[in-house]
C-alpha cells in the first residue's frame, strides 16, 4: 500500500484525496466480495472463477500501465480500479478457503503471510529502480509479472479437487457463522483498527520524535522485511505453548511497544527501531493464528478475515483524525493499547468455543 500511494504521489496529477478516495473503492470492493463468498462460493466453478478473475485483473492493470497514452480521465481510473478490486476479492477469497480445505492449515496461513512479507520486501526494492525507467508504469507492471505466474499456477495446477461439491451445501442454514467465528472476526475487525489508526500514522509519529523521513523508512522497511521471522515461528510457538498464551504475549509486548514511544527518552532512533521493528514481527505472527482460528468452525468462512483486514483498516483512519485534533499521538496510542487489550480477550474467548 504505501509503495502504491507513493507511486501515485509522485508521477500522477491527483490529489492526495483523489488518491484516498481511489484506494478507498478498491478496498471496499474486495470487502464487499469477501463479505459475501459465502453465498457465491457455492454456486461458481472455483477454479474457473479464480482464473477469469485473474485474467481480468491482469487486463485492467494493462490498461493502467497504459493509462496517460490513452488519455483516460480520474472517473475511468476510478471505475478501473473498482473491478480491479472485485477480481481482487474473487482471488483472495478462493485461495483462503483453498488454503482452508488443506491440513495442517495453519502452517500454510503462515506461510502466506511469509509470502506477502517476501513480496513486498521485493517491491520495495524493484520498484525505486523500476520507476525511474517506466515511471508510473512501473507499479503495474511488477503487479502484472506476478498475476502471470499466478494464472500459469492455476493452469498447471488446478484447484477443483480441493473444493467437494458435496460440502458446498447451498441454502440459507449452511450461511450460518458459529459463534467462535463471530468472535474472532470481531477481534480481527478490532485489531486492524489498530492497524488503521496507528500505522497509519507511524511515519508521522517517528518526526515527532526528532526522526527524519530517512531514518524513519530505513527502519520501517528493516522491520517489514524481518517481520517475516513472525510467520515463520507462528506455529511452532502457537503449538508449544497454546493459543490463549500465545494471544496474550504477543499482545502485551505490543502494548510495550507502543507506549515505549511516548517515553520521553534520548535515544529516540533506537526506541523507534527496536519498537516497531518488534511490533512489526508480533503483527506478522498473530495473523496466521487468526486466520486459522476462523477456519476451524467451517472452511467456507476463512474469507471472511480479509473482510474484517478491510473493516478495520477503513474504520481506523476515521477513528485515529478526530483523536489526533484532540491530543495529539498520546491519545491515539493509548487507544490503540486499549483496542489490543480487548482484542487478545476477544480471542482467547474464542479459542474457548468449541470450533
Amino acid at each position: 500500500m504505501p509503495a502504491l500511494i507513493g507511486s501515485y504521489l509522485r508521477f500522477s496529477q491527483f490529489s492526495e484525496g483523489q488518491i484516498g478516495f481511489l484506494f478507498s473503492i478498491e478496498m471496499l470492493a474486495v470487502l464487499c466480495v469477501s463479505l459475501s463468498s459465502v453465498i457465491w462460493l457455492k454456486y461458481l466453478n472455483p477454479q474457473t472463477a479464480c482464473l477469469v478473475a485473474l485474467v481480468f485483473l491482469f487486463t485492467f492493470n494493462c490498461i493502467n500501465i497504459y493509462y496517460y497514452e490513452l488519455n483516460l480521465g480520474f472517473l475511468a481510473l476510478l471505475l478501473l480500479r473498482l473491478l480491479a478490486g472485485l477480481a481482487t476479492g474473487f482471488i483472495y477469497s478462493i485461495a483462503l478457503v483453498g488454503i482452508a480445505k488443506i491440513s495442517s492449515t495453519h502452517n500454510l496461513f503462515a506461510w502466506l503471510v511469509v509470502c506477502q512479507i517476501a513480496y513486498g520486501t521485493l517491491a520495495f526494492s524493484v520498484l525505486p529502480f523500476l520507476s525511474n525507467y517506466y515511471h508510473f508504469a512501473a507499479l503495474y507492471m511488477f503487479y502484472n509479472a506476478f498475476v502471470g505466474l499466478a494464472i500459469l499456477l492455476f493452469l498447471l495446477y488446478p484447484i477443483n479437487k480441493l473444493f467437494n461439491k458435496a460440502s458446498l451445501q447451498v441454502g440459507f442454514k449452511s450461511i450460518r457463522i458459529a459463534p467462535r467465528t463471530l468472535w474472532v472476526l470481531l477481534a480481527v475487525v478490532t485489531y486492524y483498527i489498530v492497524q488503521g489508526s496507528i500505522w497509519g500514522y507511524i511515519e508521522a509519529i517517528g518526526v515527532s520524535m526528532g526522526l527524519t523521513i530517512a531514518q524513519i523508512g530505513m527502519v520501517l522497511s528493516l522491520g517489514f522485511s524481518l517481520s517475516i521471522l513472525g510467520a515463520f515461528y507462528s506455529q511452532f510457538i502457537y503449538k508449544k505453548i497454546g493459543g490463549s498464551t500465545s494471544v496474550w504475549l504477543t499482545v502485551l509486548m505490543q502494548t510495550v511497544c507502543l507506549i515505549a514511544l511516548l517515553l520521553p527518552i534520548q535515544q529516540t532512533l533506537w526506541v523507534f527501531a527496536v519498537a516497531t521493528i518488534l511490533y512489526q514481527l508480533l503483527w506478522s505472527f498473530i495473523v496466521p493464528i487468526m486466520m486459522s482460528l476462523l477456519s476451524d468452525a467451517n472452511d467456507e468462512h476463512s474469507a471472511l478475515s480479509i473482510s474484517g483486514f478491510k473493516c478495520g483498516l477503513i474504520i481506523g483512519p476515521v477513528i485515529a483524525a478526530p483523536l489526533l485534533k484532540l491530543a495529539s499521538f498520546t491519545l491515539l496510542i493509548m487507544f490503540a493499547v486499549v483496542l489490543l487489550i480487548i482484542t487478545a480477550a476477544l480471542l482467547a474467548h474464542a479459542i474457548k468455543l468449541k470450533p
